[in-house]
């Protein structure tokens, strides 16, 4: 619900960068020897290997993170009437991401 809102396309559009993977997943087959099943799977444990390495248990899951992939935020589950609660938090989250790597930055000497 709150992505679809225009006061949160309005704010990420300058302040996040937005990525949506879709689990539902098709090959593509790409000539002899590249068959559409093994791009299939190819993609599909892309997938399960970001799963496994930022802990999604559930879907959908939202994750707020700084450049580093340091989670500065996690939702999992969707609740209706939760749309500008979680937009702020949404955009409190982001402000750490951004702390974080203002700090990371500071530490290299940048």
């Amino acid at each position: 619900e709150v992505f679809s809102k225009g006061e949160f396309g309005s704010w990420a559009g300058k302040e996040v960068v937005r990525l949506r993977l879709d689990f539902n997943v098709k090959g593509v087959s790409r000539g002899p020897g590249h068959s559409a099943m093994d791009d299939r799977v190819r993609k599909i444990n892309y997938l399960e290997s970001l799963k496994k390495r930022y802990k999604v248990l559930g879907l959908p899951t939202v994750l707020v993170m700084a450049p580093d992939g340091t989670v500065t935020g996690r939702y999992r589950g969707y609740q209706r009437t939760y749309g500008d609660f979680y937009l702020k938090r949404l955009q409190g989250d982001a402000g750490a991401a951004r702390h974080h790597h203002v700090e990371w930055m500071q530490k290299m000497g940048r």
